[in-house]
């Protein structure tokens, strides 16, 4: 699972929840770097071709655009980039993980 670095997903809460299922492992992106977060691009997008500067006098007809926007366009055409796929990539960060020095903050 993917996560940014949002102080939200890193509060003691969630560091407890995950202690609670070990079979899920969190890949942090990198921090202030938006550009690696598929969702984050989908939203620009949609904020671009949508809702910025938008002409509509009703909120029912914006979420139109919005669901017709998503239905044509949606969101699974936006990938996380390949670097995160890299076997040297998966390699440093298992080390990392192995040794201690990456993992959740409290």
């Amino acid at each position: 699972m993917a996560a940014d670095n949002y102080k939200i997903h890193k509060a003691k809460a969630v560091g407890r929840w995950l202690e609670d299922h070990p079979r899920l492992k969190i890949l942090w992106l990198a921090s202030y770097c938006p550009e690696s977060n598929p969702i984050e691009r989908a939203f620009w997008e949609v904020h671009d071709k949508c809702t910025r500067n938008h002409t509509r006098k009703r909120l029912w007809t914006l979420v139109k655009d919005v669901k017709e926007h998503l239905a044509k366009n949606g969101p699974w055409k936006y990938k996380v980039p390949s670097i995160y796929y890299e076997p040297d990539v998966d390699l440093a960060l298992n080390n990392l993980y192995l040794e201690g020095i990456l993992g959740l903050a409290a």
